[in-house]
């Protein structure tokens, strides 16, 4: 984006536009087309565009209104007021742009996000990005000492901000998974709000309230597997989830928030009805059938008789499959991590990280 706006200034162009936006976009997807389902990519040119659009917008208004007779006079209070103003209309466009992104990706919003980009602005303005030209001038006199040891002052100062205002937030900013219609629905309404400039941009407002209103609607898997074999998660009769193996905190905190819930992944809850021993360890079902998660390659002439579904990093042997449902080692090497459905005829259907479609810019599979 920066090269684009450089190039703009060189061609005596305006910098700041949507056009430049797009253009940047575009050779990036010209590159790297597997960028656009990044969070990175997708977060980035959400609060650009929004920033662009937004400024774009009220510019003109603002010409509008000196059309009409002489601004007001310049004071050191309004001058104030307007720099403040500024910076936060900045952080709001920019945090509205961000979040359905954010929750998507991430399940979590930041609700105090102006609050604490209001805060941390003058310091990183003062104390990081002046020091920072300062100590690139003085560089060439062995002088920039002085200026990186105040840009580690202001750094630690922005990271105690953080942390203050992410105590405030404490588990307010959870949010559960949203299907991807629904992010589509808010994409398509901002894109409206931002690409166009007479009236009728107003209604692409109603796509971002459809999208908002169904975000918790997702279907939840009743099973999750880690991408090792591992561990597993299983819906429980109480509709939360109870973990059976070890490890993975990673993973389980990822799955707990896009599930909504509150629970840490060392939570003793977590542990609830799940049964083991040195072989392995099972977790009910509903309807009575029990999952495996097999640590010991020697629990499986038990489990493929007896589990419905078969957890397990080792290579199940032939046969295992015509009983249980097997997510084995090998498959989880192709596939990585697998989300579980529960059909309505009872089968199950899998979701899993890589897709079965490989694309050209995609690294090869293991076995290939």
């Amino acid at each position: 984006m920066f090269a684009v706006m450089l190039v703009a200034v060189l061609l005596d162009r305006r910098a700041l536009t949507v056009r430049n936006v797009a253009v940047a976009a575009m050779i990036i997807l010209v590159l790297r087309p597997e960028s656009i389902l990044t969070a990175s990519f997708q977060m980035s040119f959400a609060a650009t565009l929004a920033l662009v659009a937004g400024f774009e917008f009220f510019s003109e208004r603002r010409r509008e209104r000196l059309a009409l007779g002489p601004p007001p006079r310049r004071t050191a209070r309004r001058i104030g007021l307007v720099w403040l103003g500024g910076l936060a209309l900045t952080s709001l466009l920019a945090g509205l742009a961000t979040a359905p992104f954010g929750a998507f990706h991430f399940h979590r919003t930041a609700p105090l996000s102006l609050l604490a980009n209001v805060v941390a602005a003058p310091v990183v303005t003062f104390l990081v990005m002046y020091p920072a030209l300062f100590a690139v001038i003085l560089m060439p006199l062995g002088l920039e000492a002085a200026p990186f040891r105040l840009m580690d002052i202001g750094i630690d100062l922005v990271v105690a901000i953080g942390r203050w205002i992410d105590a405030w937030t404490g588990d307010g900013g959870r949010i559960a998974a949203a299907p991807l219609w629904a992010l589509l629905a808010v994409v398509t309404g901002m894109l409206w709000l931002s690409l166009w400039r007479e009236k009728w941009r107003l209604l692409g407002v109603a796509p971002v309230i459809i999208g908002l209103a169904a975000w918790g609607s997702a279907p939840r898997p009743a099973i999750m597997v880690d991408e090792t074999g591992s561990v597993a998660a299983v819906r429980g009769e109480d509709g939360r989830y109870h973990v059976a193996g070890d490890g993975a905190d990673f993973e389980v905190d990822t799955w707990l928030r896009a599930d909504g819930d509150l629970r840490a992944a060392g939570d003793a809850s977590l542990a609830a009805d799940i049964l083991c021993d040195r072989i392995g360890c099972t977790a009910p079902l509903p309807g009575g059938a029990r999952l495996a998660l097999l640590a010991d390659a020697r629990g499986f002439a038990e489990d493929c008789r007896n589990a419905a579904v078969l957890v397990t990093a080792h290579a199940a042997p032939e046969g295992c499959d015509r009983t249980a449902f097997v997510i084995d080692g090998p498959e989880l090497a192709r596939t990585g991590a697998q989300a579980l459905y529960r059909q309505a005829d009872g089968s199950w259907r899998s979701v899993t990280v890589r897709p079965e479609v490989r694309r050209s810019w995609m690294p090869p599979l293991p076995d290939q």
